[in-house]
């Protein structure tokens, strides 16, 4: 390819009147820092915010799926190439850096999107005043283009994406689309093939952090005219005009292969996913024009802005639709019209068209938040030109004075501001952005939806059903049934099975072929153990979406329940092999490994959910069980705290790292681990049981007794509280602590209960019966005991000595040190 022949200068028709660079000159370093100090105003508050919903989701620090994941069956991908661009692994790279250095703490992340931010407004300054610069303008147009920045920088628009860390995918796109252009104004003042690749490897970065950018070759074709003026509007000669034209469109075909591969991929994976039939073109229009006439309206009126735009769908009226395209026309036509005289109408117009499309596109396909306004940031730079280019010349045609037209432009800019400024605190939390996006819009469904699903992250499920039944009061008919879904997993959290299923069978009336209704339904049958009920609901799932992850996964769940191990594996696997970057599915799989006794397998696994999401507390647990039942004690334990750590509130994980920490010798750590156990749910006996295994052996004999009572009032019918209650009362040193007739009562209890009367068993009720006199019961208990044992068995030794006392007529007493272990 001839990459100089578009910008030569031996080419009459095509201009290169572009100066070399400019020291930046005084106003251009004034106007870079009061951008720099306008989007710290608004957006350093952003320290101090926590989460939003589907953040902890998107960086990998949840442990469980996002709902909106759910609903999209993860857009599961099989081909090697739809994987790499659909997973756009710049952004998912640049989150694990982020996690590795930020953690689990928010603020981070949020300065770094306001960096990126900041970045991209600079760059879009310099960028727009660099490609103005003529021999009339040496410097570029510096006032028009720091309005233009300005407006990009604190509209509104900019709230979301900046503040919610889960839009940090737009963000980085916009910063690498303006480096694309960037690199495309250098590359028309001197084209070279090293800039040309330049050119292009800016544009696979952006399309690699976020697929909104297919159409952004449109844009280079849009600057060619304007600014960049590469087709003089005076050329005479008219085959001439139209070679240069064709040699510009040569230039942009490798662009527009990259960007159609990309297109083409993500419309694959969308299809795979199964969640509607294609809708008809005649819809889709309708919703474009409707989309991007709303767009327009928030651009000119910013200041009610909430991220819950419900999916027009069904709500498409003809009259609306007639008069948002008539408009759309009208301006589109009176762009052609101004082309010649007024040319950045045209390219900031268009560019705002051809870059709002894939939102528009993606929305229909999905019903995340992200999607409602995906492309506003860059996309909203062709009307920010349109605003400061033709606000300059309005101001120029009524002659205002230089400081009234200044003082009109920093009101504007300040009203912006504040607006942003009040919208981005909206962004503090989930309360309160439910509660702006309800007084913003108090019928919008989606805003009750997410206040549910906020909800039920806390536990009320009765709050979160309350507000999906109002959001199913309000939701357009025939909608992706994520809120019944919803509503079904909270009443199940509630217990109310009948209803929540009923939930399911209508959400199936609705959407027969929608694999995601019958995991919900299968999901409630496993809660209500209903293993084979569960199985054949997976396998409906698999039917309507032979590549639904979650349906295999539930099926894998049900056979282990069934005692299936084979299939349970199988269909573990399979889960993994779809959805390989999901947590849950490694983790469900190390379990299932786990039971079927493939352990070092489910090591495996357990440790690839970690690397997955090393922020979920889930599954370091998990792998702490596996390795305990290895006998990794040490790497057990590390697991376990780290589970703990991450998950305070989770009983099992403070359990389970006290058993380990005992059985290292770590007795104070491990009394320490079970307290919290205890406190965290006071009705484990396990952990009461555990703990007194733990005071007994920091030889504090009354503690120890206290904690096997509690675990015989929690567990009557459990014989092991009972057989360590009757050996302390039966052994202990202390005369005040031992109870013979007691002992001997609990003794004879617990070996009533082991059918089998292990050596643990009759050791302990020997010892009891030695205590209460009763040595010649308590010598042929324990011979009993030795006769179970072979010779070279290592408690041999131990237990001969207790006959030799029990023979001569002595009991046996543990040695008990203050602050020492018993002996």
């Amino acid at each position: 390819m001839n990459t100089s022949a578009a910008g030569s200068p031996s080419e009459p028709a095509v201009s290169a009147r572009i100066p070399s660079a400019a020291r930046p000159d005084r106003r251009t370093r004034y106007i870079a820092l009061g951008l720099l100090l306008a989007v710290m105003v608004v957006f350093a508050q952003t320290r101090r915010f926590g989460f939003i919903e589907g953040d902890e989701v998107a960086l990998g620090l949840a442990d469980a799926v996002d709902d909106q994941k759910l609903v999209r069956n993860e857009a599961r991908v099989v081909a090697p190439m739809v994987r790499l661009i659909a997973s756009e692994p710049i952004l998912r790279s640049a989150h694990r850096a982020e996690m590795r250095r930020f953690g689990r703490q928010p603020a981070g992340y949020h300065l770094v999107s306001m960096a990126i931010h900041i970045a991209s407004a600079l760059l879009l300054f310099l960028l727009v005043c660099h490609m103005t610069r003529s021999r009339a303008l040496a410097g570029g147009a510096v006032w028009r283009s720091g309005f233009a920045a300005a407006l990009f920088a604190v509209h509104p628009w900019a709230s979301s994406p900046v503040a919610w860390v889960s839009a940090q995918g737009d963000l980085l796109s916009t910063l690498f689309a303006l480096l694309m252009i960037w690199a495309y104004a250098l590359y028309v003042e001197r084209p070279t093939w090293q800039r040309y690749s330049l050119v292009m490897l800016c544009l696979v970065s952006g399309l690699l952090c976020s697929v909104s950018l297919v159409t952004v070759p449109v844009v280079l074709l849009l600057l060619d005219f304007w600014p960049l003026q590469r087709l003089h509007s005076e050329a005479v000669d008219i085959a001439q005009r139209r070679r240069a034209m064709g040699m510009l469109l040569m230039e942009k075909l490798p662009f527009v292969a990259i960007c159609a591969v990309v297109g083409a991929a993500v419309l694959r994976t969308f299809g795979l996913a199964g969640l509607a039939a294609v809708q008809e073109s005649n819809v889709r229009a309708a919703e474009w024009v409707l989309t991007t006439a709303h767009e327009v309206a928030m651009f000119c009126w910013p200041w009610s802005q909430t991220p819950f735009y419900a999916p027009l769908g069904g709500a498409i009226s003809s009259g609306q639709v007639v008069a948002a395209g008539s408009l759309l026309v009208f301006v589109s036509l009176a762009t052609i019209w101004q082309w010649r005289h007024r040319p950045y109408l045209a390219t900031g117009w268009f560019w705002f068209l051809v870059m709002l499309a894939p939102s528009v596109i993606w929305a229909g396909q999905s019903d995340s938040l992200q999607s409602a306004e995906q492309c506003r940031c860059f996309a909203g730079i062709g009307l920010a030109i349109i605003a400061s280019w033709g606000g300059a010349e309005l101001v120029s045609r009524l002659r205002m004075a230089p400081i009234g037209a200044a003082t009109g432009a920093a009101g504007l800019l300040l009203a912006l501001t504040v607006s942003c400024h009040s919208q981005v605190s909206a962004w503090s939390n989930n309360v309160t952005l439910a509660e702006h996006a309800l007084q913003v819009d108090p019928h919008s469904y989606r805003a009750h939806d997410f206040k549910g699903d906020m909800l039920v992250k806390q536990g009320q499920y009765a709050g979160a059903t309350r507000e999906y039944r109002l959001a199913l009061d309000e939701m357009p008919a025939g909608s992706v049934p994520h809120v019944q879904l919803q509503m079904a997993v909270a009443l199940g959290e509630l217990g109310e099975f009948t209803e929540a299923e009923d939930f399911c069978h209508r959400a199936a009336d609705a959407h027969p072929r929608l694999a995601v209704v019958n995991c919900t339904l299968a999901e409630l049958l496993l809660r209500q153990r209903r293993w084979h009920e569960a199985e054949n609901s997976c396998q409906e799932a698999i039917a309507a979406d032979p590549q639904c992850a979650q349906a295999y996964c539930d099926l894998a769940l049900a056979y282990l329940e069934l005692d299936r191990f084979d299939g349970a594996v199988r269909y573990g696997r399979r889960a993994v092999k779809l959805a390989p970057e999901v947590a849950k599915y490694q983790a469900n799989l190390g379990v299932i490994l786990l039971r079927s006794g493939r352990v070092d397998q489910a090591q495996t696994a357990c440790e690839e959910a970690t690397r997955i999401e090393p922020f979920a507390a889930k599954t370091w647990y998990n792998l702490g069980l596996v390795q305990g039942r290895r006998g990794l004690i040490r790497e057990a334990a590390i697991s376990l705290a780290r589970a703990a750590e991450l998950d305070p509130q989770a009983a099992d994980s403070w359990l389970h790292l006290g058993k380990m920490q005992a059985l290292q010798g770590q007795l104070d750590a491990a009394a320490n681990s079970l307290q919290k156990a205890a406190q965290i749910v006071p009705t484990s006996a396990e952990a009461h049981l555990d703990l007194g295994w733990v005071r007994h052996h920091q030889s504090r004999p009354a503690e120890a007794i206290a904690e096997y009572r509690e675990a015989r009032r929690l567990r009557p019918a459990w014989s092991e509280p009972t057989a360590r209650l009757a050996w302390i009362l039966a052994t202990c040193p202390w005369n005040d602590v031992r109870r013979p007739a007691e002992a001997v009562k609990l003794a004879e209890e617990a070996a009533r209960s082991d059918t089998t009367l292990t050596t643990g068993t009759l050791d302990t009720l020997a010892a009891a019966y030695a205590t209460a006199g009763r040595y010649g019961l308590a010598a042929h208990t324990i011979r009993r005991a030795l006769d179970q044992l072979s010779p070279d068995d290592p408690i041999v030794p131990a237990l001969s000595a207790r006959w030799d006392l029990y023979t001569a007529g002595q009991p046996y007493r543990e040695t008990i040190v203050p602050g020492g272990n018993p002996k």
